[in-house]
């Protein structure tokens, strides 16, 4: 009878067409080796793992030893079969290092014409574009301190640089605060100048140094075409 080294590695070994193997327990040893038998292991490699040629070496170097008549030597191949199982570990661990490093990493390509203009569309007007957020007051149950709550947001655009800004009527209902902020995270309090909520308008203004307000460009309707592509901003 031989040793099967069985593992949680993903290498088989083989045996000898006229060698029976020995029953395993369940830390992958043999129960009832008997007498002496080598035969040369031979490398079974699963198509999920990659290999090495330092790997192969090694493995085709460990034997299928069989159990002699003394129990000291059955101690010295049990010993030898597990150290070989832990060499065999690492050296796999070690190959999938790498391979793993060894990719190669495909270099960006440049970018159409038509996604370049998508990409000066969103830099140019992202600064326009701001954040709305809908502040109603609240008074802790506990403290009986009055609280600012956010229960709403949404996007607006700055309309002028008198610090108007446009959103919709659905984004500031029964706010008692507004608060605008911009991309670059700087927030102001905004008061609402009116809106039309059947057509879900309100126009807010805000105190804002003149450089913070950049109106965004203002188009025609009556210039567009069914069939053109429509981009919308956010914020976030």
């Amino acid at each position: 009878m031989a040793y099967s080294l069985i593992s949680s590695s993903t290498f088989l070994l083989s045996r000898s067409p006229n060698t029976t193997l020995a029953p395993l327990n369940k830390h992958n040893f043999p129960l009832r080796p008997s007498r002496a038998r080598a035969t040369a292991a031979t490398i079974i490699c699963c198509s999920n793992s990659p290999t090495t040629s330092a790997t192969r070496s090694i493995v085709s170097k460990l034997l299928l030893f069989t159990k002699p008549s003394s129990s000291a030597s059955s101690a010295f191949e049990s010993l030898f079969v597990f150290c070989g199982s832990v060499v065999l570990s690492f050296t796999l661990l070690f190959s999938n290092v790498d391979s793993a490093s060894a990719f190669v990493v495909t270099p960006q390509r440049k970018l159409q014409t038509d996604e370049l203009a998508t990409v000066r569309l969103f830099q140019e007007n992202t600064p326009s574009v701001v954040n709305i957020t809908n502040l109603a007051a609240r008074q802790d149950a506990f403290t009986l301190d009055v609280l600012e709550v956010p229960q709403g947001s949404g996007s607006g655009f700055v309309w002028d640089s008198k610090g108007h800004v446009v959103t919709n009527y659905h984004v500031i209902r029964g706010a008692s605060d507004i608060r605008v902020t911009f991309a670059d995270q700087s927030a102001y309090d905004a008061k609402i100048v009116g809106f039309d909520q059947d057509k879900d308008v309100a126009v807010l203004r805000i105190d804002a140094p003149k450089d913070k307000l950049r109106p965004i460009p203002i188009g025609v309707s009556a210039d567009l075409l069914v069939g053109q592509k429509v981009y919308a901003i956010g914020n976030p």
